[in-house]
């Protein structure tokens, strides 16, 4: 690794004071590589629903931080995760997602278990010093909160429940394991994953970029952010804590509210819907952006749910987002710009992300 960081680079000042981060970080793919390995091997992931591993041997494959993965319910009806690289010459035991009864390589014919354990390797009869009990998958850690799919690769990690803070108290409220999973929605972006969560987290640009669709629905003057301690909270004054309290109809019934967890994904909950949104790495200019979205209609099919405001208007706000979030990834390779200034009162959500992955990055250095 030939990324250096500076003190100053990594130092944490308050907002008033504050830089964000480098241009150097958005653009450098050693960069990258550090957050792979700091950031991303070390955090809790959302990767997918429990509807994707629905009945025993369902599963799917993904990617965290570059790692391959494959995510399945066993016979026991227990949800795991396993390296998706074969012991043997690193060929992946699955592909895509399915429903299975075994692990199988197709490059020389390695089965395993669901549980991850060795079944057959074949034409190793006379092996030495082999033990079939130490060549299983490697684990990694997995937790629920229905629909929800977490995994974590550091074993040491504290638990998601840390993680998540007060979230999973209000996803009850919506109750939102017995929503319906309608679509997927995939984006291949020309941007550095941290341009986009950079966006995502203010609405600075709404009355600009969002002319016609956020800022013509909403008082942006009563945008609200908080920040907790691996995550911010988004929402408008009309939804905040206090008013909940005295509101007449359920928090479900009427309140919209984002969730933006460290390091790269994002929950909506509005009335009727969850709507996920995960940025993932590809390339150090090039990120692939899913949003998931789950709603409680049981009458209309996924086809015309997908005509719903909601789903809609979401498509034409990212739409209105993208053009310049490309453009800024090529800017950023100016040497007239090496980092800006941030906003006291519109920009706190960016803000904690700077703070939070100069924090990370520092300490597991």
């Amino acid at each position: 690794m030939t990324m250096a960081l500076s003190r100053q680079e990594l130092q944490i000042e308050p907002i008033a004071r504050a830089s964000t981060i480098p241009a150097q970080w958005y653009v450098d793919p050693d960069m990258l590589e550090l957050e792979k390995e700091r950031v991303f091997g070390r955090s809790w992931q959302l990767v997918g629903h429990t509807g994707q591993v629905a009945e025993p041997g369902a599963y799917f494959t993904c990617e965290v931080g570059g790692e391959p993965l494959v995510v399945v319910r066993g016979q026991d009806g227990i949800i795991r995760a396993f390296s998706n690289v074969c012991r043997h010459r690193g060929g992946p035991v699955a592909r895509g997602a399915g429903v299975l009864r075994i692990f199988h390589c197709a490059y020389h014919g390695w089965t395993y278990n669901l549980d991850g354990s060795l079944r057959v390797a074949p034409e190793l009869g006379d092996i030495e010093a082999f033990d079939e009990d130490k060549v299983s998958l490697p684990k990694a850690r997995v937790e629920l909160l229905p629909p929800l799919v977490f995994v974590n690769l550091d074993t040491d990690a504290p638990p998601l429940a840390q993680y998540l803070g007060d979230f999973p108290d209000f996803l009850r409220r919506y109750d939102a394991d017995k929503l319906r999973f309608i679509v997927q929605k995939r984006y291949e972006v020309a941007a550095n994953w941290k341009i986009l969560l950079d966006n995502f987290l203010e609405c600075y640009h709404c009355p600009l970029l969002h002319r016609t669709t956020v800022a013509a629905k909403v008082d942006l003057r009563g945008y609200i952010v908080e920040s907790h301690d691996w995550y911010s909270r988004h929402y408008f004054a009309s939804a905040a804590p206090d008013k909940l309290a005295a509101a007449a109809a359920p928090v479900e019934q009427t309140v919209r509210h984002t969730y933006c967890f460290f390091p790269n994904y994002a929950i909506n909950l509005l009335p009727g819907w969850l709507i996920t949104f995960r940025v993932l790495p590809v390339a150090v200019d090039r990120s692939v952006v899913l949003r998931e979205f789950f709603c409680d209609d049981q009458s209309k099919s996924p086809a015309e749910l997908e005509q719903d405001g909601a789903m809609a208007y979401y498509a034409k706000v990212f739409a209105e987002d993208i053009e310049m979030v490309q453009l800024v990834q090529k800017q950023l390779r100016s040497r007239f710009y090496t980092r800006g200034r941030y906003s006291v009162r519109l920009e706190q959500g960016v803000y904690h992300f700077h703070s939070l992955l100069r924090r990370v990055l520092a300490e597991a250095a």
